[in-house]
């Protein structure tokens, strides 16, 4: 009797996940919302899918699963490429659905500069100070890589505070560029975001 309540509750646990109600989600520093989610992609385990494309591995986040595809950033409270972003699940496959996931993230304290010996291998290195911890991670990159003329492949990032400079990144042709104003998109006030590059150095704004 007992094994068979334990695999009952399991199988709900697989079907629902750990799921937080909307307005803790909305209370996040950011909210990412991703459209044509099944409710097994919006779930606990679903979340180690989405964490490692977003590189979000070392994140605490809530997410919140709404039956309403069409859901935006308006309805979680938050301003489009300001504190909000939007993605397609696109194909079919376990994850995809007709719901959208809503995941709140807030901002991290201390930046997370484990790539740091990687981006002090590279030739070119930008210093983009005010720069919030979700803009710069494998999901948010490519929007900072654009708004800086760069598209190429041979990149490495890293996270360092908003007071960091060209001294750090010794041996490498290094430029700290213009920062996020306040009221840009993936403003920080404590973090930057610096990239290193092998074939040609980013614009500055």
């Amino acid at each position: 009797m007992k094994k068979n309540l334990a695999f009952s509750l399991l199988g709900l646990l697989l079907i629902t996940g750990c799921e937080s109600p909307k307005k803790d989600v909305v209370a996040k520093d950011y909210v990412l919302i991703i459209h044509n989610v099944s409710s097994m992609g919006c779930s606990t385990f679903g979340m180690d899918t989405f964490k490692k494309e977003f590189g979000l591995e070392k994140r605490v986040v809530l997410y919140h699963e709404d039956p309403d595809n069409a859901a935006d950033c308006n309805d979680y409270e938050h301003e489009l490429k300001k504190t909000c972003w939007a993605k397609e699940l696109t194909g079919s496959g376990d994850g995809s659905g007709d719901n959208v996931c809503a995941i709140g993230i807030d901002e991290v304290a201390e930046p997370d500069t484990s790539n740091e010996a990687e981006v002090k291998k590279q030739k070119y290195v930008a210093i983009i100070p005010h720069v919030s911890s979700l803009a710069c991670t494998k999901g948010g990159i490519d929007k900072v890589l654009e708004d800086h003329d760069y598209k190429g492949t041979e990149y490495e990032f890293t996270q360092e505070t908003a007071d960091t400079k060209c001294d750090r990144f010794p041996g490498t042709t290094c430029e700290e560029m213009n920062g996020l104003e306040e009221e840009e998109a993936g403003y920080s006030k404590n973090l930057s975001c610096v990239i290193g590059t092998q074939d040609k150095p980013l614009k500055n704004k």
